[in-house]
């Protein structure tokens, strides 16, 4: 019958403990953990009570390790899983964390998506395709990509297009206007669009903004 031989605790991980069985490290169990499972040096365990936990174990380690993963940035339902894969946890243990994510409202792929939409508008003016194809990449069903896209102001894609077109038109790189708009459609926006705003600024404005950035 396995036996523990000693309870340790961590080093580098204060409030961590690892459990040796059989004077083999085994497990690991945090002061909590350690408390509600109530064991002590000397103590035979059953097979099944040593399975059990070394499945507190496990969950506690992938829950950690999706809280961390969270400290970052929010991320959707699809980035979560495949990290916890790529750390080879089973797929039932893998799905007990994400539930108990989503009910915490800690993973929630509509709010994901519409704060996604919002923060690339607000730093990097992307176009919807652009966003489309990013929020796509992070497992983010079409349903609500079509909801947090529709939910943005209509005319927030044209405020994005004009600002980045006023910018670059500031940049010699740019003072031809067909390599101008090469690169705006390469950031998704349609050539119907490009070409409107490029009217309204009026090449005029365009050559000025060009000459004043070359000679100041």
């Amino acid at each position: 019958m396995p036996q523990i031989t000693a309870i340790k605790p961590q080093v580098k991980r204060q409030g961590r403990y690892n459990i040796f069985i059989d004077g083999k490290y085994r497990l690991a169990l945090s002061e909590l953990g350690l408390v509600s499972a109530g064991i002590r040096v000397g103590q035979d365990l059953t097979n099944e009570e040593l399975d059990a936990l070394e499945q507190t174990s496990s969950y506690a380690k992938a829950m950690e390790r999706a809280q961390y993963f969270l400290s970052f940035r929010p991320r959707s339902r699809a980035e979560m899983l495949r990290y916890l894969t790529k750390k080879d946890y089973d797929v039932e243990l893998i799905e007990k964390i994400i539930s108990e994510l989503e009910g915490q409202k800690l993973i929630d792929d509509e709010a994901f998506a519409v704060a996604w939409v919002q923060s690339r508008n607000l730093v990097k003016h992307r176009s919807q395709r652009i966003l489309r194809q990013e929020l796509i990449q992070k497992g983010i069903s079409r349903d609500i990509i079509d909801t947090a896209l529709v939910d943005e102001d209509n005319n927030q894609e044209r405020a994005n297009l004009r600002e980045i077109t006023q910018k670059k038109m500031n940049h010699s790189a740019y003072a031809d206007r067909s390599k101008l708009m090469r690169y705006l459609a390469s950031k998704g926006f349609n050539y119907s669009d490009i070409k409107s705003v490029l009217e309204e600024l009026g090449s005029e404005d365009y050559l000025n903004s060009y000459t004043d950035n070359d000679n100041p």
